[in-house]
């Protein structure tokens, strides 16, 4: 983790080491000078970074945020800084600066520590980002592209705004508990203004046969059934088992489904859904259609329709992914959001920073710092960030 790559030079260093050298750690858009003192560093109330332990071998131990770290000798008048024990800062190196440079914040942060930092701002990044400010959590979240949203991301031109990945949007409903985009806009204050689409998808399939999926359930499975009259009772029979999937989620808060202590807790609520979902975890959509249809030309049909869902076959499609959207498409329907996908990613982030949180762009993480399996750190091309670095953050701020 390169911060800075150059030599520490001055004209005494060789006779007083560090006496009268400054660093500065570099980012391609801001620097910060940190004055180095012999035996310690002071500026108004900031405490010491650095304290020499050894004046026969300077920087063969010394301190940072009270971590002990392994530092190297300085050698033909140049000073490198080692890897530090406790994960602060990796392979650092320090430079001589000879004047102060903008007092901006270094690197965009002004907080002195993050309870969290989030790797991404697509949607699932910036919802557990919201979700963690509204609660009061300090968040940072590192995108490495110059806007949020991931696969709802956008661009313009010409005065339009074009949806790059997204475009078929659930979630927006007012009722029940899959509602997930309007809880989420809902935590950071944000509503979006929507267009319902009256159809989710119209397939054109071989033999000039043309199925609508229309946003009210009844006239779907009329359209189908119409189609196949012979497979009637079986398309019921499979559309059933969605619902009862899906009924069985919207009566649940889906908080967690990786928590063993919430969704225990949800077991003693909701006893008959929880039994009902662990019954059909295991299974695919494809499997479940195949009980009650034969026609090859349906099962296909339901491929296509599971395709949208997961880009696979129903056969690859867990059942319970399958209910949840073949039928919410008709439960909360499908709606647009007016000015494009992009605007939600935008209402999140904007939501995140009114609450506290912070997002900083072109931050590409390289790597997560591991110590004995646990997350301390992220590694960035010219910045590691964990809880002691981003306390020095909130310190070189004020000698600014």
């Amino acid at each position: 983790m390169i911060l800075s790559s150059s030599n520490l030079t001055s004209p005494n260093f060789k006779q007083n080491p560090v006496s009268e050298c400054r660093f500065w750690l570099e980012n391609p858009t801001f620097r910060r000078l940190i004055p180095l003192g012999y035996r310690g560093f002071r500026h108004k109330t900031v405490n010491p970074v650095l304290s020499v332990a050894n004046k026969q071998n300077p920087l063969s131990e010394f301190s940072i945020l009270g971590s002990q770290t392994r530092g190297s000798s300085p050698r033909n008048g140049n000073l490198r800084f080692g890897v530090y024990e406790r994960g602060c800062l990796m392979n650092c190196k320090a430079v001589v600066a000879e004047k102060e440079v903008a007092k901006n914040g270094f690197w965009g942060v002004e907080r002195e520590g993050y309870d969290a930092i989030v790797i991404g701002s697509g949607m699932g990044g910036l919802v557990a980002a919201t979700q963690l400010a509204v609660k009061g959590a300090r968040v940072l979240v590192l995108e490495k592209y110059v806007i949020p949203g991931g696969s709802c991301g956008y661009y313009e031109r010409a005065g339009y705004t074009f949806d790059v990945g997204s475009s078929v949007m659930f979630g927006f409903s007012d009722k029940g508990n899959l509602n997930l985009v309007t809880q989420a806009l809902a935590a950071v204050g944000k509503e979006m203004e929507l267009i319902p689409d009256p159809s989710t998808v119209h397939f054109h399939l071989p033999d000039n046969l043309s199925i609508r999926v229309h946003r009210e359930y009844g006239d779907f499975i009329t359209e189908l059934t119409g189609s196949f009259p012979h497979e009637k009772e079986g398309i019921y029979k499979f559309y059933s088992e969605c619902w009862k999937i899906f009924n069985a989620l919207n009566a649940l808060e889906l908080k967690s489904l990786e928590e063993p202590i919430y969704l225990f807790g949800q077991f003693f609520r909701k006893p008959l859904e929880c039994l009902t979902l662990a019954y059909y975890l295991p299974q695919n959509a494809g499997d479940i259609a195949r009980k009650h249809i034969k026609d090859p030309r349906l099962l296909s049909f339901i491929d296509a329709e599971c395709f949208i869902v997961s880009t696979v076959n129903a056969l690859q499609t867990p059942m319970i992914n399958a209910s949840m959207v073949l039928c919410d498409r008709h439960f909360g329907g499908i709606n647009y959001p007016v000015g494009g996908v992009g605007g939600i990613a935008k209402s999140l982030a904007e939501g995140l920073v009114n609450n506290g949180g912070e997002i900083l762009y072109k931050a590409n993480v390289t790597s997560i710092i591991l110590d004995n399996g646990k997350a301390v750190g992220l590694e960035k091309k010219s910045l590691v960030l964990d809880a002691a670095l981003l306390r020095l953050l909130g310190w070189l701020r004020s000698i600014a």
